[in-house]
């Protein structure tokens, strides 16, 4: 009998011994994911951020007033590049490249009026030239009142990366995004905020649309620009943040979706 208990005993403190396990890693209770901690650094993390922020940043432009050098009408977010020699199509890595056809997605808002299209260019950063513009005439081929989206064209000279883009309709609540776009004028180029995803699809009651709500700081300007996941993907348009008369409301941002843009613009899409 003395036997059996001491066996009993030897395979309790077995399994107590294994619940206090030595190793670091960590068991989240809620959803039972279990993730090493030793695998990834405050550095790696800082590393994705820095990689992410550059990514996203090579497909973000600005939309200008032609002679307003230092205005901003607001952000836009280049989707597709066609490369041209001589007037014609070429490969993308041709030897004799041009030119380069550029299709770009913003808020319908930024560009709604008549004399705005008329005088719009495109800023591309101060490694340009001395305006950074180097573009022809910017035309507005598509866009959606009611969703707030339109698809701008434009040709230059200077090599843009389009956006990945990132269906979101797997995001989730706590996910890390950065917001890119230039906010209250070019001196402020590609300004990147961070934040985490709020909602993940928020019904605005005002138009019965679905946004993304996140944290990252927006401000005017940035309508039009990207919203990116820690990936650097494009997974969102921004348009908007709360505010409320004599109130200050902070942190509260919305995107829209790009399983709303892929459904809507998938022919102008790379």
């Amino acid at each position: 009998m003395k036997k059996i208990y001491i066996v009993l005993l030897g395979i309790l403190l077995i399994t107590i011994t294994g619940c206090f396990n030595t190793e670091k890693v960590a068991n989240n209770s809620v959803n039972t994911k279990v993730v090493s901690v030793t695998d990834f650094t405050i550095g790696d993390f800082q590393d994705a951020l820095e990689v992410a922020s550059e990514k996203a940043c090579s497909s973000v432009v600005a939309i200008v007033e032609s002679g307003a050098i230092m205005s901003s009408l607001g952000s836009a977010v280049v989707v597709k590049r066609t490369a041209y020699y001589g007037g014609v199509v070429v490969p993308a890595d041709a030897s004799l490249i041009d030119e380069y056809e550029y299709y770009a997605i913003t808020n319908y808002h930024v560009v709604d009026s008549e004399s705005v299209r008329r005088i719009m260019r495109i800023y591309m950063g101060d490694n340009t030239d001395e305006t950074g513009y180097q573009t022809s005439m910017v035309s507005l081929i598509d866009y959606d009142e009611s969703l707030d989206l339109a698809i701008l064209k434009f040709r230059t000279n200077i090599y843009l990366e389009p956006a990945t883009i990132q269906d979101s309709k797997d995001l989730k609540k706590g996910q890390i995004v950065l917001a890119v776009g230039t906010p209250l004028g070019l001196q402020n180029y590609n300004s990147v905020t961070q934040g985490i995803i709020s909602h993940p699809y928020r019904l605005n009651i005002e138009d019965n649309h679905y946004y993304i709500q996140h944290d990252a700081s927006i401000n005017s300007g940035n309508s039009g620009g990207g919203l990116f996941n820690i990936e650097g993907k494009l997974i969102g348009i921004n348009s908007a943040r709360a505010v409320k008369k004599n109130e200050d409301v902070d942190g509260i941002s919305y995107a829209i979706p790009t399983s709303i843009i892929i459904t809507k613009y998938s022919q102008y899409l790379s």
